[in-house]
């Protein structure tokens, strides 16, 4: 996935720096977020960030991130950005909001071991008005 190439050649401070300046404001921001946050957890780049930081949940004290927001927004880079990204349409009027209450649904049908379609789930909650 291109988001996620972007971010294994910048180095930590970078990586930092770009999670200081990302525009929340559109979803594109919040999947790079995402993207950005999973590289460094998943490869525990914040071990010693600020000389003692140990712990995921350490770290997100320290950038003053809410655990919840930074698993939403990692979970929602895992489970759409692939579609999202190749769908600039899609990107361009799915909300996060909208994002968000899918994920029960994701979450619901892949422990029942079903395949997931999220095509159809993303086109709905981009053409529904209900709030």
């Amino acid at each position: 996935m291109q988001l996620m190439e972007n971010e294994k050649a910048l180095t930590f401070n970078q990586l930092l720096t770009k999670l200081q300046t990302i525009n929340l404001t559109v979803l594109k921001g919040r999947l790079e977020r995402g993207a950005i946050l999973q590289h460094i957890k998943n490869n525990k780049l914040y071990v010693n960030y600020d000389s003692w930081v140990e712990r995921w949940s350490d770290f997100l004290d320290c950038i003053n991130l809410n655990r919840e927001t930074a698993r939403q927004d990692i979970e929602i880079f895992q489970e759409f950005s692939y579609y999202l990204t190749t769908n600039p349409l899609l990107l361009q009027k799915c909300s996060y909001e909208r994002l968000i209450r899918l994920l029960p649904v994701v979450r619901e049908k892949k422990k029942d071991n079903h395949s997931v379609d999220l095509m159809p789930l993303l086109e709905m909650s981009v053409n529904t008005n209900r709030k």
